[in-house]
């Protein structure tokens, strides 16, 4: 065995003794180009500080990085080309002592690996939340930018919020306050990264941040577009939940697309949550909505009701119908066809009998509905108030949804003066 595979043989069993024995013997401190794995890389991966020192002491580069994808030496899964001792120590979690000894020993904190990840984005994804919290604190300690970004623009901001880890977040955002709106080249904000993952926490702390989804929602890459695409409804209800929230991820301007987007995945109850925004669930249940053309990219605006009816969404024909969703209206001054356009939105090989021939009852029924949309208190068809204003008495809370605003008071009054008028 020649002396440079002995010393990355003596690294990968913890041995000083040998690591000392292989380097007096004419081993390379910084191995071998011949080897997948460079000792002092190998030296981080297992945390072995002692070992690490004195290959620093004996002048090891800590710069060298990994240059084919065979691993740490054959003995970890694939890991990036490019990823240094520095990437080794963060990314296989071991004890922050060893993020100490590198950094102390001259290792640049921001170099980055072939995807442009740094030891912060990495350190960022680390599964145990309080080993993320504590390497994150010590690199940034020796020198690490929170401003760095990923070849791809992704920054640490964007990995912490995809965790949902609102520590981090917050100790991030101290070092670096501008990168809590940054836009990564997929079109996507911190918010919209914890929106993605469920991170419901996340984006709550984002928004009492100050964060936004402006930048980003006309490449439908906003928190809104990402929850209801991964079917988080717990993240809707937050984004929901206040004027300021609504207000972060778009405003009343987002609400029409997203009804779109709910029923296109099949999500009835964040479609409950959208029209009850406002207690206004009369005048959201009536609202003309963007879907995509079946002969163009063009994009047409129909009426609510008709996308539910398209994509043979059951459970949302229903919902908006008890909202007070109106089939009586007209397009091109015609009464609408809507029983000739179940499915009309779906390829043919998606199309379901059965539903279709629920839909085409439950649209029989529609004055049924229409009558017992008394159950939605406050259901008034008239716009709602500025997302940013507190809507005050004009804005109820329907029953079953009772995450919003304000109910209003006055309510049963105005239902039913006529009948204290007789």
């Amino acid at each position: 065995m020649d002396a440079d595979k002995r010393l990355l043989q003596e690294v990968q069993n913890g041995n000083l003794k040998g690591v000392d024995e292989a380097l007096a013997a004419g081993a390379n401190v910084n191995g071998s180009s011949r080897l997948s794995c460079r000792p002092l890389i190998c030296a981080a991966r297992w945390g072995n500080c002692k070992i690490a020192k004195r290959l620093i002491e004996k002048g090891a580069n800590l710069e060298l990085a990994v240059t084919d994808e065979t691993g740490f030496g054959g003995i970890s899964p694939l890991y990036p080309v490019g990823s240094n001792a520095l990437h080794a120590a963060v990314s296989f979690g071991v004890e922050v002592g060893m993020i100490r000894v590198l950094l102390d020993g001259g290792a640049n904190p921001d170099a980055q690996d072939i995807d442009g990840c740094t030891a912060l984005a990495n350190a960022c994804s680390v599964l145990d939340p309080d080993e993320r919290l504590a390497m994150v604190r010590e690199l940034l300690r020796g020198g690490a930018t929170a401003f760095s970004k990923t070849f791809k623009g992704t920054s640490p901001a964007h990995f912490a919020a995809s965790k949902g880890d609102c520590r981090l977040l917050e100790l991030l955002l101290s070092e670096a306050p501008a990168m809590i709106n940054h836009v990564n080249d997929d079109f996507g904000t911190p918010m919209a990264f914890a929106a993605s993952t469920g991170q419901d926490k996340a984006v709550s702390f984002l928004v009492s941040a100050g964060a936004s989804d402006e930048a980003v929602l006309s490449h439908e890459r906003g928190s809104l577009f990402m929850a209801l695409c991964r079917g988080f409804t717990n993240v809707v209800r937050v984004l929901l939940s206040s004027p300021e929230a609504l207000k972060a991820a778009g405003g009343y301007d987002e609400i029409r697309h997203a009804m779109c987007w709910a029923m296109q995945q099949g999500q009835p109850e964040s479609l409950r949550l959208l029209i009850s925004v406002g207690g206004k669930t009369r005048y959201w249940s009536n609202q003309l909505v963007l879907v995509p053309g079946r002969l163009s990219d063009n994009q047409v605006e129909v009426p609510a009701l008709q996308c539910a009816v398209c994509y043979q969404c059951v459970e949302s024909t229903k919902l908006l119908l008890e909202a007070g969703a109106d089939e009586r209206f007209l397009t091109n001054h015609k009464p609408a066809d809507l029983l000739g356009a179940v499915g009309l939105l779906l390829d043919a090989e998606d199309r379901d009998l059965q539903k279709a021939a629920e839909i085409v009852r439950v649209l029989r029924r529609a004055p049924a509905f229409r009558a017992r949309s008394w159950r939605w208190p406050g259901a008034t068809a008239t716009p709602p108030v500025d997302a940013g204003s507190d809507p005050g008495d004009d804005a109820a809370t329907p029953l079953g949804a009772q995450i919003f605003w304000p109910a209003g008071r006055n309510f049963f009054t105005k239902r039913f003066e006529k009948y204290a008028k007789k």
